[in-house]
């Protein structure tokens, strides 16, 4: 009885590590000619969820990559520090669930053009510039241009149009430029000095990475999003818990 137990428990495994990298092999066939239009995936909530916990892992092991890339940085002391944190309610919250969700409405849900992606992109756009001046004002003007969006912008317009086109016609450039601007802006999460400019590009390697796997997720499933918001907010809260203890 324990021994088919155990061999079950392996043969799951090894499905899982097929899939897993299945999912990786695409990811590199589609980094080589990025493209959206192909026609999405369409799964269940329950395959959606597989992808989430696959593209955790993935993540994960892009990191460890990424993190023996760097080591030898750390180890001559070339890598600027990483900013305090204070493990606050507010800032447990802010790490795992408000920023994924702000940075992927940002990032990933405009690589696909529609009348509501154009507008809350544009929205969130607005709340991070301004928010730092007055949060309330900007949250209330922030909801009054999805608001407005929703109510005077034709999904015919000549505007949403012109911004289809655009994408689709540099969605490479697009593609790969979320990805590197993803990553740095993860530079404003460490003490940076200027005379290490030359070592900052190895610093978010992994941030790098990961924006451009979501990207390919939100490409090839039909809600990719959505897995790429819980994956993202799932894995913040998984580093959370380990610089924690």
């Amino acid at each position: 009885m324990s021994s088919n137990i155990t061999s079950l428990f392996f043969i799951d495994l090894l499905k899982i590590n097929e899939r897993r990298m299945s999912l990786f092999k695409d990811f590199i066939i589609f980094l080589k000619r990025p493209k959206n239009d192909n026609q999405p995936k369409i799964i269940s909530i329950v395959s959606s969820i597989k992808v989430c916990f696959y593209t955790i892992l993935i993540m994960v092991l892009m990191d460890l990559v990424a993190g023996v890339i760097i080591l030898p940085l750390k180890i001559l002391n070339l890598v600027p520090n990483l900013k305090d944190f204070h493990y606050t309610v507010f800032n447990i919250i802010r790490i795992t669930f408000i920023l994924p969700l702000i940075e992927e409405l940002i990032f990933r849900l405009p690589l696909k053009i529609t009348k509501i992606n154009l507008i809350v992109f544009i929205s969130m756009v607005f709340f991070i510039l301004f928010y730092r001046f007055n949060l309330l004002y900007t949250l209330i003007i922030s909801f009054l241009i999805i608001l407005f969006g929703l109510l005077f912008l034709d999904k015919n317009s000549k505007f949403l149009l012109f911004v289809k086109h655009i994408l689709n016609s540099n969605f490479l450039i697009v593609f790969y430029l979320q990805a590197v601007i993803f990553g740095g802006l993860h530079l404003l999460n460490y003490d940076l000095d200027l005379n290490k400019i030359l070592i900052y590009p190895f610093i978010i390697i992994s941030q790098v990475l990961t924006g451009l796997f979501l990207g390919f997720i939100r490409i090839r499933y039909l809600y990719g999003i959505f897995i790429c918001i819980f994956s993202h907010m799932l894995l913040n809260s998984l580093y959370c818990i380990i610089l924690a203890t």
